[in-house]
């Protein structure tokens, strides 16, 4: 499958890896500021049509060595490796991303693969990924602790003090496949680097989520031959029928001025992770998410859930 590959390059801390739904809500935020109304209308009427403009996955780290970068994937949930080692047993509990090569061999012939390569002597794991040795993983959790404000005079709340978690990391990677001109590469890019002047997710205001991006060209993300089952690199509603995967309930917070409203979050709704496995093709849509009240009349919130997949055989 071809894709276009856009590095996102971080100039502060992330409260949270960006995922496809969060980053899709941001372009739209963006489209708004840049064009209008209209050209927000304009780009949420696109995804009525079967295909929609783009598919875009969620944002997943990139090991280093050196100058040299290796993008990650989510490992594919696939029917269970039967490992009666103990240790290799809970060591590939870790394991959440691993390299191309290795998503590909699993998409193919299952998670031993994986069982083989803890023992060998050309990987690694290191934060939850499976990485060549001599590749690091550049990716930290910090923490600060920060004083209250009282909202209504702008001023520290005596006594109040909280800890703020935040994700530090050099570098993610997005995979995106274009279905039209009218919201193709060029349009992309210049809206992903106006969320990165911005910021991504919350703290914004105090300097978290920015980054720069690099437009990294064509690549080829490759799937299982005569696959028989779709792996998730973004969340996605979960089909009827069999399938190997996680969820997650997810009832996330309103963005910029509408976060201050009455009832700033979403309404609750239940999604498949990445990684996630399903012998059916889950569906794409927008989904209605506008809390009761709505943020303000006339107002209705979307999510985006367009399910960016690779096929594997399971």
């Amino acid at each position: 499958m071809k894709v276009k590959a856009y590095y996102l390059k971080f100039n502060a801390p992330v409260m949270d890896l960006p995922r496809a739904p969060s980053l899709f809500g941001h372009l739209a935020w963006a489209t708004l500021w840049g064009g209008g109304k209209k050209e927000l209308e304009g780009l949420l009427r696109s995804f009525e049509n079967n295909p929609p403009p783009f598919l875009l996955t969620s944002a997943f780290p990139v090991a280093q060595r050196g100058e040299d970068r290796l993008p990650l994937l989510p490992r594919p949930k696939v029917p269970p490796y039967m490992e009666e080692d103990t240790r290799k047993r809970k060591a590939l509990k870790k394991i959440r991303y691993i390299t191309f090569d290795l998503f590909y061999e699993v998409a193919r012939n299952g998670d031993g693969i994986l069982a083989q390569s803890i023992d060998g002597q050309n990987f690694k794991i290191e934060k939850g990924a499976l990485v060549p040795r001599g590749f690091t993983l550049p990716l930290t959790t910090e923490e600060r602790i920060r004083v209250g404000i009282t909202r209504t005079t702008g001023t520290h709340a005596p006594g109040v003090l909280f800890t703020d978690r935040a994700t530090r990391l050099n570098e993610a990677v997005v995979y995106v496949r274009f279905f039209s001109e009218n919201y193709g590469a060029p349009w992309f890019l210049n809206t992903l680097k106006a969320v990165g002047r911005y910021g991504f997710g919350g703290k914004k205001s105090i300097g978290y989520g920015s980054f720069e991006v690099e437009d990294g060209g064509e690549m080829k993300l490759l799937e299982a031959e005569n696959a028989n089952a779709y792996t998730l690199l973004s969340p996605a509603l979960p089909p009827d029928g069999k399938g190997w995967y996680s969820l997650e309930p997810y009832w996330g917070r309103l963005g910029e001025h509408f976060a201050l409203t009455a009832n700033p979050f979403k309404r609750f709704y239940l999604r498949a992770v990445e990684g996630s496995t399903f012998r059916s093709l889950p569906g794409g849509a927008l989904l209605d998410v506008t809390p009761e009240p709505a943020p303000e009349p006339g107002v209705s919130i979307r999510e985006y859930l367009f399910p960016f997949t690779l096929g594997v055989r399971v």
